[in-house]
């Protein structure tokens, strides 16, 4: 993912770094080129990241529907969706899976 910058705009995803030798010269490669490693921009691309946010998300979807006085819940780990009183067991269980091309939810 690309970072916003200040102005509005897109900034670089990622920026490339030369590898330097025990010498602190830059390592020339048979074609020609200079050997380089790819720096992320941003942290976005962090796998724990994701398991972070989809823990808020499910924190503040679940905050929405018991203020509008739904008894349906959201949980974070997968994609459940369970209910108050049920002690834990998972109401329903939606999983996503690919058919000819397109996606279909099936429970």
């Amino acid at each position: 993912m690309r970072p916003l910058e200040k102005d509005g705009t897109f900034g670089a995803k990622s920026r490339m770094e030369y590898i330097l030798d025990a010498h602190g010269e830059k390592i020339k490669l048979p074609s020609g080129r200079y050997k380089t490693r790819k720096i992320s921009a941003t942290d976005w691309d962090n796998r724990d990241n994701a398991e972070l946010w989809r823990e808020k998300w499910a924190d503040a979807l679940n905050m929405y529907l018991e203020y509008h006085k739904h008894e349906t819940r959201v949980g974070h780990r997968s994609y459940v969706v369970s209910c108050e009183g049920c002690f834990g067991e998972t109401l329903l269980h939606i999983r996503i899976q690919p058919v000819c091309g397109t996606f279909r939810s099936i429970a």
